[in-house]
């Protein structure tokens, strides 16, 4: 029986805040790491020691078997183990501390370097990381000594240190331009990176070069390739997922030259032929121009995010697929005026002769370029399918991080109202003429794809917002006073 059991006392934590790592593992950086150690007495005890330890343990699962026998279905390999003694602190001179009786707290820290690996929760490998406590009273230490551990969440986000002090933020945008034997295809993915459940945007401008020609289907999916490795086991894994991403809306880019109108770049149901399951297609007369959104995949559908961690390692690559058409009446086929300049096109050529790597952060970024398939639809007579697919590595964060890695949310997302202008533009006279007056776009227009906030998502705010009141920040006065303050949003735009 647990000698715990029979007593009054305890000892906990002090809700913890959870670590987040900022910028890539290979930075040199550190996070801190702070809490409270809660001792509850009934009765004056005498404490010789108390220590706190922060462990980061990795577990991979192996159903078939490893080991020279083949008995084995896991192996636990320890990662990083820190310690900190409270009790005796260093300017303490005695052994023995008498603590009456009543609640007491004690402080701890740690420096979290950014080359830990982040929590990863995978059916066949995890990485938990966890603190613990062991106060030592006076007598057999077996017998007393009185143990509690928590689990620590530990996350990693884009935006680092050194990403705030450079001049200029590097993009996240790649940009994919390929000239085909019936158009021109310029596609811009604006952030290679989400969060599970987050709406992803990509831009297509299509430029056809032939009549009849249409546009058949665009499909994009993302692949999530998982690798398990024990080297000294010999023991290796590897097995991939496909998920797509849903078409959630999309909006007409218009140029400069056109009267912008809210109410006229709306174009989902213009476009939504291409990119449903059974796509119909649509004939391409003009330039096809379109921002579409996508909604990215849940945590639920058993999607993780990427790591760096060499025995569970989680790589994204993201596919898109474009299908078009065209008139094959005996090789005669009228040909469309080209409105790009000689210098647009070799461009053109010259990206589909060599795929260059595309500048940013990440210099290994892989950016594959497949060359167009041709293939013949024998389902439509007298027409011929071109397939171009195009590929690039991306990066999935957490489904906790939706809005901390590339922008600032907006209004719509904090649930604030927009700013009325029209108080602003309003004359000292009080009239306001044509010219002055704002006109806002409909919020329905605009706002038709919506971030899914999972409840892993709102846990985790819960966790920051108990561990952010002061009952429960560290009372050490040696931490730096950011360190000491809760976390808390900034106040709303209107009130600064």
């Amino acid at each position: 029986m647990h000698l715990g059991i029979l007593s009054k006392e305890a000892v906990t934590f002090d809700p913890l805040k959870p670590i987040v790592l900022r910028g890539p593992f290979t930075e040199d950086a550190s996070s801190v790491f702070s809490g409270n150690v809660v001792l509850t007495l009934t009765k004056p005890t005498k404490i010789t020691s108390i220590i706190v330890t922060l462990k980061s343990i990795s577990n991979t699962y192996w159903p078939e078997g490893i080991g020279e026998r083949g008995t084995r279905l896991s192996s636990e390999t320890p990662l990083t183990e820190q310690r900190s003694q409270i009790v005796p602190s260093k300017n303490e001179t005695r052994n023995v501390l008498l603590l009456p009786e009543g609640t007491h707290r004690f402080s701890f820290v740690f420096l979290v370097p950014n080359s830990t690996v982040e929590t990863i929760n995978d059916a066949y490998g995890r990485v938990y990381h966890s603190v613990e406590v062991q106060v030592i009273r006076t007598g057999i230490s077996f017998l007393n000594c009185w143990r509690a551990h928590k689990p620590v969440l530990v996350l990693r986000c884009y935006m680092s240190n050194s990403l705030l002090v450079n001049n200029t933020l590097p993009s996240l945008s790649r940009t994919f331009e390929k000239q085909m034997t019936i158009g021109d295809v310029e596609v811009v993915v604006e952030a290679a990176a989400f969060s599970p459940g987050d709406v992803f945007y990509v831009r297509f401008t299509i430029q056809p070069q032939y009549k009849y020609v249409r546009l058949e289907k665009i499909e994009l999916k993302v692949t999530e390739s998982r690798h398990y490795c024990i080297k000294s086991m010999r023991a290796r894994r590897s097995n991939k997922e496909e998920l797509p991403l849903i078409f959630a809306d999309a909006t007409r880019i218009s140029s400069h030259s056109e009267s912008i109108s809210y109410q006229n770049l709306d174009s989902t149901e213009d476009v939504r032929a291409v990119f449903e399951t059974n796509a119909q297609g649509i004939d391409l007369t003009d330039t096809f121009s379109h921002r579409v959104g996508f909604a990215t995949p849940t945590c639920k559908q058993n999607i993780h995010p990427s790591t760096h961690f060499q025995e569970i390692l989680l790589r994204h690559h993201l596919e898109i697929s474009i299908v078009m058409s065209y008139a094959d009446e005996g090789n005669t086929i009228a040909v469309m005026n080209r409105t790009h300049s000689s210098s647009s096109v070799n461009a053109l050529q010259s990206s589909h002769s060599h795929p260059a790597m595309v500048t940013g952060v990440w210099q290994n970024m892989l950016l594959g370029l497949r060359k167009s398939r041709n293939e013949v639809d024998k389902e439509m007579c007298g027409r011929r399918r071109e397939t171009t697919v195009l590929e690039t590595l991306i990066t999935v964060f957490d489904c906790r991080l939706k809005e901390d890695y590339t922008r600032l949310p907006s209004y719509f997302e904090l649930g604030v109202g927009p700013p009325d202008l029209d108080t602003f533009s309003k004359p000292k006279n009080g009239n306001k003429t044509k010219s002055e007056v704002s006109v806002l776009p409909p919020i329905e227009s605009i706002l038709k794809a919506n971030v899914f906030y999972c409840p892993c998502y709102f846990e985790f705010c819960n966790q920051l917002e108990m561990a952010s009141h002061t009952l429960y920040l560290p009372h050490d006065l040696s931490l730096p006073i950011l360190d000491r303050a809760p976390s808390r949003p900034p106040p709303d735009y209107l009130d600064i």
